[in-house]
C-alpha cells in the first residue's frame, strides 16, 4: 500500500494534485491513499513523525523560512523506508536528490510523470508486500519492513518490535508475532526475545548475551544455554 503525502506552496497546485491523485487511484484501482495535501510544511512534518506516510512528494522551493531539500533530509533521518518524490521547477537540485535516494525527480508541472510514477511505485510495494509485516498500535496499523527489525521483545503484557530507528509496542503475542513474520532470521534467544541474526555483532559467552549492531544487549536465556551449549558449540547457536 503506497500513502502519499504532498507539499506545495502553492495552494492552486495542492487542489489539482488532491484531485487528481484520488483520480488515479480510484481509476487505475491503486492500493493507496492521499493522507495530506498541504502548503504548511509544520503540518507535513508532523505526518512525517507519525509514520502513517510511506510516499513523500514534495516541492523544493517553497518560499518559506524552510525547503523541500532540508525537509527530505529530516524524513530520511527518521524513516528510511519510505519513498521521496520531487515535483519542481528547481531543476538545479538534481544531484542533491541523489543525497536523499529520491525515488523520483519531476520537474514541473509533470502530472503524466507523477501519474505513472504513482502506478509503478503501487505496483511495486504491492510485490514487496510480503516482506513487511503489520502491526496493530493501538488505533493506528504500522507496515514495517521485516529486513529493518532488530529484536523482538516481549515487556509486561505488550510486544515490542525493535527497528533500526524505531520501535512499535503491540497487544499481539511475541510468538504469534514471529509465526506471522515467518523469517528464518529470527532466532530465539531468551523466551522473551527474538532477534534478527542480521544485527548480530557479538556473542558475549562469559555473561551470556548477545551484543546487536547498534549496542543493544539481549540475554540468553538459561534454558537456551543449556540447549545449545554455547559455551562449547557457540556456532551452533549462530545456525540454528
Amino acid at each position: 500500500m503506497i500513502n502519499i503525502a504532498v507539499l506545495d506552496d502553492e495552494s492552486y497546485l495542492v487542489k489539482e494534485y488532491e484531485r487528481h491523485i484520488n483520480l488515479w487511484i480510484e481509476k487505475n484501482e491503486l492500493d493507496g491513499n492521499l493522507i495530506l495535501a498541504t502548503t504548511s510544511p509544520d503540518k507535513f512534518i508532523d505526518i512525517v513523525s507519525s509514520k502513517l506516510v510511506n510516499v513523500f512528494i514534495i516541492d523544493i522551493n517553497l518560499r518559506k523560512s524552510t525547503n523541500g531539500m532540508y525537509i527530505a533530509k529530516q524524513i530520511r533521518k527518521v524513516n528510511s523506508a519510505c519513498e521521496i518524490i520531487f515535483l519542481t521547477g528547481c531543476l538545479e537540485y538534481i544531484q542533491q536528490a541523489f543525497d536523499v535516494h529520491a525515488y523520483q525527480f519531476i520537474p514541473k508541472p509533470g502530472l503524466d510523470a507523477l501519474k505513472r510514477t504513482l502506478i509503478t511505485l503501487s505496483r511495486e510495494k504491492l510485490m514487496h508486500r510480503k516482506k513487511c509485516i503489520d502491526i496493530k498500535c493501538g488505533s493506528q496499523v504500522f507496515f514495517v519492513p521485516i529486513s529493518e527489525i532488530t529484536y523482538i521483545e516481549h515487556l509486561r503484557n505488550k510486544t515490542v518490535v525493535y527497528t533500526i530507528d524505531s520501535e512499535y509496542s503491540t497487544y499481539e503475542g511475541l510468538e504469534n508475532l514471529v509465526k506471522r513474520i515467518n523469517d528464518t532470521r529470527f532466532k530465539r534467544c531468551h523466551r522473551s526475545i527474538f532477534i534478527n541474526i542480521n544485527y548480530l555483532h557479538c556473542l558475549d559467552i562469559k555473561n551470556k548475551n548477545l551484543i546487536l549492531k547498534n549496542g543493544v544487549s539481549c540475554s540468553i536465556g538459561h534454558k537456551y544455554c543449556s540447549s545449545y551449549k554455547i559455551q562449547e558449540n557457540w556456532r551452533d547457536f549462530l545456525c540454528l
